[in-house]
């Protein structure tokens, strides 16, 4: 038996943990970086943000239109966020065939630290390098439309523009 893969992605971002947190369930602010790659806010962004809630994200991309479909497991404001999501073409998805997301916000002297796991299912274990690349984006774009100093990997700490 083998380990589920999954991806771990850590961020400390210079901002009061409650705005991190409310960044992924406002769908005022979700739709101007979660999950979008268009370079223009979500077309559709809504959010049912309470345990059982349901979200859709619409991304219109030059290649066509990008669903994301999920169901909230847990939300603990400001500290946890547990979801499940699944990606496709129509909103006709089931967010049970995704992987299992886990969003841990902690506060620190200067700011807020965010850790995401998400465990994917076995069927799309040979995407996990692409799904990394997303998430990296994506809590970039994050640390952006905060207006916050965000840590990178690999990077020196950067001043993110405010969309």
């Amino acid at each position: 038996m083998t380990d589920q893969p999954s991806i771990t992605e850590t961020r400390h971002l210079e901002a009061d943990p409650e705005d991190v947190f409310r960044a992924w369930l406002d769908p005022e602010l979700a739709r101007l970086w979660l999950f979008v790659r268009s370079g223009r806010p979500a077309e559709r962004c809504e959010i049912d943000a309470r345990d059982g809630g349901r979200f859709v994200i619409l991304d219109r991309r030059d290649d066509g239109d990008a669903y994301f479909v999920g169901i909230y497991e847990e939300i603990d404001p400001p500290h946890r966020l547990i979801f499940r999501f699944a990606t496709g073409r129509s909103a006709d998805i089931d967010p049970a065939e995704g992987g299992r997301v886990t969003v841990t916000v902690v506060p620190e002297k200067t700011g807020a630290s965010l850790t995401l796991v998400q465990d994917i299912p076995p069927a799309y274990a040979e995407y996990a390098d692409r799904m990394r690349d997303g998430w990296k984006t994506l809590l970039a774009a994050l640390a952006s439309h905060l207006g916050v100093w965000v840590e990178k990997p690999d990077t020196k700490p950067f001043r993110g523009d405010i969309a």
